[in-house]
């Protein structure tokens, strides 16, 4: 009887064993991901492969200027002699050697990645081709650096809500981390993503000789990129580029003629806004994208949500035909960590209150004024409560998993956490948030992992608990008597 007890403990003892081995290989290799471009290979639906399986992809980018310090990256100017090698990904997706451009891009990031090293850039390979499993092929893909934000996660979070909320705002743009080495130098984590263009996977939107059935693409634009750009027109001061296929090779009239007839659709929206004629603005307007759009630039606080990175399209046929609001894009200076808005205000502080989205971008400002608008946006913040704890709990995952990858951004490559982001010697500066005396939480981020827990476990949610409140419904209905 002993001799047998002996031997049921040795044989329960080695099946537990067994578990735990097998469960925790599951556990590593089943994690979920974000949305539909998690760090795992591939589109909808993927798992985020645990770190330890190595797809935190690497990007080796190589040029016949063997010295790093001989290659440098312009702003506007293509670097036509390189070659891109992938590895790390999953074998499918990996590659050597192929024949692409590389440029500079950005604008307040592009100035930062000059003064203090990590340069955004973009590429252009000779062929389209699917990166990392993606569904569609294109030449250009975009890189993010993410300098400013030390958690290296806030465009990340933002485009993982946005995938969550593709049937409202459409597009968002394909997301993962990589690894990129320049010549051998290692240059840091990016965000690897999709180049912002008209084009079949990416902003869909068909286009038509006759501007009356042509759908189009529209970002609100702060500067303009020479006195050569016809692509630009202007809507009570304010300026807008028209977006199209490149291959459509559109001439100067036809495009004179779709600008003509945008810049009279977009004065209908804010004449109808400007007037709270909520029959006109539902004629003209897609309230479903316009309300999400809002919720999410006014979550993060987004002090870019009515500068330049405010994209629109007009799409539809007849009575359908609408503005729709979105894509989402540029948020690493969103959720707390501008200088510039340093000020103790509530509407332009860092804190987590007051309202930001409304006072800088003058659609939204307008529009709540409309007591039909607001009444919808106070049930939709409602519903989208589960959404954006969803995304903020997948984000924390991601971070889980390639804590070891993210910390390398900056032990290996950028000794920057805790110094100061100036765009240049005149410029606006980035500080870091333990600078920033609007919480004393912010006080000793000297870390990575500290500016992850202060954004995802601190500013955000309590940002949307503060939304959700007595004081921000107040303050969105006091437009109402503006």
């Amino acid at each position: 009887m002993i001799k047998n007890n002996v031997y049921m403990k040795r044989v329960l003892v080695l099946f537990l064993i067994v578990v735990m081995l097998f469960g925790t290989t599951t556990f590593l290799s089943g994690c979920s991901g974000a949305g539909s471009n998690s760090n795992g290979d591939g589109e909808k639906g993927d798992e985020i492969p645990s770190a330890t399986t190595g797809h935190f992809a690497s990007v080796h980018i190589n040029t016949p200027q063997t010295r790093p310090e001989d290659f440098v990256i312009h702003r506007d100017d293509w670097y036509r002699n390189a070659r891109m090698t992938v590895t790390g990904a999953l074998e499918e997706h990996e590659f050597e050697n192929v024949p692409m451009r590389i440029r500079g891009r950005g604008n307040s990031s592009w100035r930062i990645g000059t003064v203090h090293g990590k340069k955004p850039f973009r590429i252009r390979f000779e062929q389209a081709r699917s990166m990392f499993g993606t569904t569609h092929v294109a030449r250009d893909w975009s890189f993010i650096a993410n300098h400013s934000d030390f958690s290296l996660i806030r465009n990340y979070t933002a485009y993982t809500i946005g995938h969550m909320l593709q049937d409202t705002i459409g597009f968002v743009t394909f997301h993962r981390f990589v690894h990129v080495y320049m010549n051998g130098e290692y240059k840091g984590v990016f965000l690897f993503v999709e180049q912002m263009e008209v084009l079949e996977g990416r902003v869909d939107t068909q286009f038509h000789p006759d501007p009356t059935i042509s759908e189009h693409y529209i970002q609100k634009c702060a500067r303009l990129r020479g006195v050569e750009w016809l692509e630009w027109f202007q809507v009570n001061g304010r300026r807008f580029e028209l977006r199209t296929p490149r291959e459509a090779n559109v001439q100067p009239a036809m495009l004179s003629a779709h600008m003509a007839y945008i810049q009279t659709f977009l004065l209908n929206v804010e004449e109808a806004i400007r007037r709270r004629d909520w029959v006109q603005i539902q004629r003209w307007v897609d309230i479903p994208s316009f309300v999400d759009f809002y919720l999410v630039q006014e979550l993060f606080k987004d002090p870019d949500a009515g500068w330049s990175s405010l994209f629109m399209t007009i799409r539809g046929q007849g009575e359908n035909r609408r503005l729709h609001m979105g894509h989402l894009w540029d948020f690493d200076v969103a959720a707390g960590n501008w200088a510039q808005m340093r000020s103790s205000t509530p509407v332009y502080g860092n804190s987590i209150h007051g309202i930001r989205a409304a006072q800088s971008e003058r659609w939204a400002n307008m529009m709540l004024a409309v007591p039909q608008f607001r009444s919808i946006l106070h049930a939709r913040l409602e519903e989208l409560v589960p959404v954006f704890e969803k995304a903020f709990k997948q984000v924390r995952q991601t971070t889980e998993t390639y804590a070891e990858h993210f910390n390398r951004n900056f032990y290996e490559a950028w000794d920057v956490i805790g110094t100061q982001m100036r765009s240049g010697p005149n410029g606006m500066t980035f500080v870091p948030l333990r600078f920033i005396r609007t919480s004393p939480s912010f006080n000793g981020l000297v870390t990575w992992q500290g500016h992850v827990d202060y954004l995802l476990d601190f500013w955000l949610p309590t940002r949307l608990e503060w939304m959700l409140s007595p004081a921000f419904g107040a303050l969105i209905d006091a437009w109402g008597v503006q």
